[in-house]
């Protein structure tokens, strides 16, 4: 070998390893124990299913929508900030978001919600 080869295999033995390659190796003694044989090392996903007590989109959908019903009946307008939260039936919900969320997104809306919110007097 000459002295250029043994200064680069030096350079490369001497560079640190990332962290996300070193904590990721299978059978490292940093990653905790090795499953049993027939087990998998994967984490359930916590999305797969719903908690019992979260809704469904459309659900959702609607609550914000009588949300924005009630203030555009009180303030004649959905000119609300992005932080601004509405109390429907007892639950505070993030009204202004949902307005800004839906004109963000507009194009991807259905034409349904769209005339819903066109109904309301949404400006886009």
């Amino acid at each position: 070998m000459s002295w250029v080869a043994e200064d680069t295999v030096r350079a490369q033995q001497s560079r640190p390893v990332s962290k996300h390659k070193s904590c990721c190796r299978v059978g490292r003694a940093d990653t905790g124990p090795a499953s049993p044989p027939g087990e998998s090392r994967r984490r359930p996903r916590a999305w797969a299913r719903a908690p019992v007590g979260q809704r469904s989109q459309d659900e959702l959908w609607e609550r914000s929508m009588t949300a924005a019903r009630q203030i555009r009946a009180r303030a004649g307008h959905l000119h609300v900030p992005r932080q601004h939260r509405e109390d429907v039936d007892g639950e505070l919900l993030g009204l202004g978001s949902f307005v800004a969320n839906a004109r963000r997104k507009d194009a991807k809306l259905s034409p349904e919600r769209r005339e819903s919110l066109n109904a309301l007097g949404m400006l886009w």
